[in-house]
């Protein structure tokens, strides 16, 4: 763990990661030497009632932020085109603050390098999982690690991604769970490993307590009384329901580091404009479920005339566009209905994915999203992630769909046959000669995979636009490093 520890440190240079000094490996001594963090660790705040009440929401979300941003440096690999560092280890207890509480990553010992070609490994020695030798994590105490006894590693085990502790597969997904589980101390005040129940589930009480109030839609509950007369709904509900797909059971649903990075300055945004932004749509400390948006078939009926030609305003490849008015329940809205293609391909976990996406966005320039039906067999919704993965391929080469381009001895062909004939052989032929020696090969690989994921027949193996964008911005990371 000495040489792993030290081989990691000595690779990041970052202003969210602990500086690394030196070492010494002689007289039988193995000793690391990092700078002191004056404010001791996010842990130590936490357990001090004294220390809590003096964080403000607004700093917790700079502490929270700036740990996402050590954790991305360590993701994303920019130090090695061929490899990358998960940490395998985040806990409030490794995230030091500097003089002006500036959070600090901490504690590498078992870090982890993972192939880039091979994004995910399998690694039995997972700490204090089994008692393999070597394996059990070290405790630190004044400056001094030892082996911590069974109700340390029990405690460590709390915060551990449980996918992991059944897989032994590391991948970044690993540090986003255990980064989630430190958001919601940060929120609540409460300490994963303190406050832990010993319950039939194994589950830590405060990661207990989210998934019960989350499902109740009663988030506010969760936060520390020091903030709760300071904290913007608006920030709240973004920052809780970041916090919350970190701890999914289905590691594809989790936000990457980048991802977070995003929803934690929206929330600082909001926390920092929350007198001038309006909340009409979202109380303060109130969640909207997606289920409070249906809306009955009959109502759609009854203010379409039965979906008559008469109220008929727009017609298109994704299906038709109605006129109506909503009855009294829904205010007498006067709304555009989008009835679309029934012939489409997505089935109902792609609507309900996309409902989850537009139910959640309020702003002045995007169109109010008032409701949906899944009635009668109404509908399943067109995905635009088709349509932007040929947009991303028309960047890349600089060609449009539609034309028809010559490679090789083929005949000329439109963009995505060239697409899919040269994807798996000879995908830098579809590269814009005009950007072809600018062009770094790690930011064309992930721009170019990520696109053609977005055309694939089958539709559930598209991407989310989320996942989309933290593509886009990790091959705009690998083109900005290489200048």
């Amino acid at each position: 763990m000495f040489y792993n520890e030290l081989e990691i440190v000595s690779r990041f240079h970052h202003e969210n990661i602990i500086p690394y000094i030196g070492y010494c490996d002689e007289g039988g001594k193995q000793i690391l030497i990092y700078e002191h963090a004056i404010n001791g660790s996010l842990r130590d705040h936490l357990q001090d009632p004294d220390k809590l009440r003096c964080i403000p929401w607004e700093q917790r979300l700079k502490i929270c932020l700036g740990a996402a941003r050590g954790l991305r440096c360590l993701h994303s690999g920019l130090w090695d085109e061929n490899k990358f560092a998960v940490h395998r280890h985040v806990r409030s207890e490794y995230i030091l603050l500097d003089e002006n509480m500036e959070a600090k990553i901490s504690e590498f010992g078992l870090s982890i390098f993972v192939p880039r070609n091979k994004p995910q490994v399998s690694d039995y020695n997972i700490c204090g999982v089994k008692d393999i030798p070597g394996t059990k994590p070290f405790i630190q105490k004044n400056n001094i690690r030892e082996l911590p006894d069974s109700d340390i590693i029990d405690d460590f085990k709390a915060s551990m991604d449980p996918i992991y502790k059944q897989s032994y597969i590391v991948n970044t997904e690993v540090d986003v769970y255990s980064f989630g589980c430190v958001m919601f101390e940060i929120l609540s005040g409460l300490n994963t490993v303190s406050q832990r129940t010993r319950i039939n589930s194994g589950k830590p009480d405060l990661i207990r307590l989210v998934h019960h109030h989350y499902g109740d839609n009663e988030m506010d509950k969760l936060v520390d009384p020091n903030i709760r007369d300071q904290i913007d709904g608006r920030s709240l509900r973004t920052f809780a329901e970041t916090a919350y797909r970190c701890l999914s059971y289905n590691i594809k649903e989790r936000p990457s580091m980048n991802r977070i990075i995003k929803k934690i300055e929206e929330a600082l945004y909001f926390q920092n404009h929350k007198a001038t932004i309006s909340t009409t749509a979202i109380p303060s400390h109130q969640y909207q479920k997606l289920e409070d948006l249906f809306i009955p078939l009959k109502e759609i009926n009854l203010a379409t005339c039965e979906f008559s030609k008469t109220s008929q305003i727009g017609d298109g490849g994704f299906g038709v566009v109605y006129k109506g008015r909503l009855s009294e329940h829904w205010k007498n809205h006067e709304v555009a209905i989008k009835r679309l293609d029934k012939t489409g391909q997505q089935g109902k976990t792609e609507f309900r994915n996309e409902l989850e996406l537009i139910s959640r966005f309020h702003h002045q320039n995007i169109i109010p999203f008032v409701g949906y039906c899944d009635e009668g067999g109404i509908l399943r919704p067109e995905s635009d992630v088709y349509s932007f993965g040929v947009v991303m391929f028309e960047m890349l080469s600089g060609m449009l769909a539609w034309y028809r381009r010559k490679i090789g001895d083929v005949k000329p062909r439109p963009l995505i046959n060239l697409v899919r004939r040269y994807f798996d052989y000879g995908k830098e032929l579809l590269i814009d000669p005009q950007i072809k020696d600018q062009i770094d090969n790690s930011s064309f690989q992930t721009f170019i995979e990520t696109a053609y994921q977005c055309i694939s027949f089958n539709s559930k193996e598209r991407p989310t636009m989320e996942m989309i964008a933290d593509k886009i911005e990790e091959a705009l990371d690998f083109q900005v490093s290489r200048s």
